[in-house]
């Protein structure tokens, strides 16, 4: 079951969402169509599984920078956003569809249903410690993650510190921004000048976009 989901996710990875096709994943197992029922009920339940185990993957992504053993909190908001940009790169489409899941309707309100819960509580612990880095950063203190999903800091504590909760939401954002940016080939750049250039152009304006995040975060 286990790799079916991951063989989902690899599919629409290397195919995109429209192309995907259930019953490759069962015949990349060895096993009959039929076993997509068996443990899934449906190909959209497949789908949005898979989708919310991307939305983990995200998670850890973020989970793995912040807690190493670097106490500057600058350092670790670089970290942080930069590994964020090559998840959406090495996730291609997935890194849109997991945090918006509109594969099908269906799709979508399996994963309302039954997923929202878990995915609200790794966004609300993905902001409550961009508000504790920002903190960090304007008190000019060590940083240190002493919490998890399970125990972050809840809104009402986070709003405790307005305006740095504001600037978590607009580094947030930023962030998401260049996630997508890096998940796909945009067509409408994809002959700017040329792909020398237009790579070069890329990589400036992300670096460029970054420093101005750092400089939010500072206020």
């Amino acid at each position: 079951r286990e790799r079916m989901v991951l063989l989902a996710i690899e599919q629409i990875v290397d195919r995109g969402p429209v192309d995907f096709n259930s019953g490759l994943v069962c015949d990349q197992l060895g096993i009959k169509h039929p076993m997509i029922k068996h443990y899934f009920g449906s190909k959209e339940n497949l789908l949005s599984e898979a989708l919310l185990w991307a939305f983990r993957d995200w998670h850890r992504v973020i989970f793995d920078v912040l807690k190493k053993p670097i106490k500057n909190p600058e350092i670790l908001l670089n970290k942080k956003i930069k590994a964020e940009i090559e998840w959406g790169r090495s996730m291609k489409s997935m890194a849109i569809l997991s945090h918006y899941p509109m594969v099908s309707e269906n799709a979508r309100r399996i994963i309302a249903i039954s997923h929202a819960a878990e995915m609200q509580t790794l966004f609300e612990f993905n902001l409550a410690a961009l508000t504790e880095l920002i903190v960090a950063i304007r008190s000019k203190r060590d940083f240190n993650l002493d919490f998890n999903e399970t125990n972050y800091p809840r809104l009402e504590t986070v709003l405790k510190h307005p305006q740095a909760f504001l600037a978590a939401t607009s580094i947030s954002w930023a962030t998401h921004g260049l996630v997508v940016w890096s998940s796909g080939d945009h067509l409408s750049t994809r002959g700017f000048v040329n792909e020398t250039v237009a790579g070069i152009s890329s990589k400036l304006a992300i670096e460029n976009h970054l420093n101005n995040m750092i400089k939010i975060a500072r206020g």
